[in-house]
């Protein structure tokens, strides 16, 4: 839909916001694709954007600093974190000049750029951004998916602080969060699916890291259930997590088996795993960690 939106615009309104929108969105969807072409396309496109935001509208204005912040999105996926921070930071530094540091609007945009202080080591860094957007959310009684969006995020990134114990009271809050919302009519079950499936993730690593292994082991199959389940509904598509995370995820449920004492299991489990990566180059890097395991 995306592209054959482009192919129209590129003939009746070169040049033109609507174009740079639908190159933005467009860049935004192959990023987060698992191919290098599409990831590569995507920073053409997202480039072509925000050079016709910033021609036909200024560097200044909120549309162009979201085509800004939108390229700095798909240089994240390409895993360019310093260049992601620079775009990002920006086009923060114009929206709040124009709208201001405590605008609903600030506390979505400093979770990215949290995160990619987090891919590069600093996680006081992304602790201090994750919070500032904590307490926008807090002082407008927000009670947004973004917000609990924004918990899973913070309880994470705490945990990678140090902080096992606080992370995991963090984590919970968000899933006892998560299970009164499948009770409430009308709330999206597609997202609770994904967003319960990161949190366990986030709690299963949290417990390892205490060798609470039997929580680890059950948090870690809810999550891998979450995922399979969100494939399920979308015919396919990764919820958070690509393949190789994935396939990384059971391999360490297999391991999980083995600290119980269930050797049987984990070798079994290890073992379809070895199977269904052997010989794929996608998955060469793989091949070790399980072979260890």
């Amino acid at each position: 839909y995306l592209e054959r939106a482009v192919l129209v615009l590129r003939a009746s309104a070169p040049d033109t916001t609507a174009l740079a929108c639908a190159l933005s969105n467009l860049a935004l969807v192959l990023c987060r694709t698992q191919t290098i072409s599409d990831r590569e396309k995507a920073l053409v496109l997202a480039e072509e954007a925000l050079r016709i935001s910033d021609t036909e509208l200024g560097e200044d204005h909120l549309d162009a600093t979201l085509s800004r912040f939108q390229l700095g999105e798909v240089y994240g996926a390409a895993r360019n974190f310093q260049a992601q921070i620079s775009l990002q930071e920006a086009a923060l530094a114009v929206a709040e000049q124009r709208l201001s540091p405590h605008h609903i609007r600030i506390a979505y945009m400093l979770p990215p750029i949290a995160r990619a202080y987090g891919h590069k080591g600093d996680v006081g860094k992304e602790l201090e951004l994750l919070e500032r957007a904590l307490a926008i959310h807090a002082a407008q009684d927000d009670q947004s998916p973004e917000a609990t969006v924004l918990r899973i995020q913070w309880g994470d990134a705490i945990m990678r602080g140090g902080d096992v114990l606080r992370a995991i009271d963090v984590l919970k809050s968000v899933e006892a969060e998560l299970d009164a919302a499948t009770k409430i009519e009308g709330r999206d079950e597609f997202w609770i699916v994904r967003h319960r499936g990161q949190t366990l993730g986030a709690l299963a690593f949290a417990y390892s890291a205490l060798e609470r292994d039997l929580e680890a082991f059950d948090a870690l199959k809810g999550a891998l259930d979450s995922e399979e389940e969100w494939r399920r509904i979308t015919g396919g598509r990764s919820a958070v997590k690509g393949d190789e995370d994935f396939i990384a995820d059971r391999a360490n449920l297999g391991y999980l088996h083995a600290r119980l004492g269930r050797y049987d299991e984990a070798t079994a489990l290890l073992q379809v795993i070895k199977a269904s990566c052997g010989g794929k180059e996608e998955h060469a890097e793989l091949e070790p960690y399980v072979d260890e395991l």
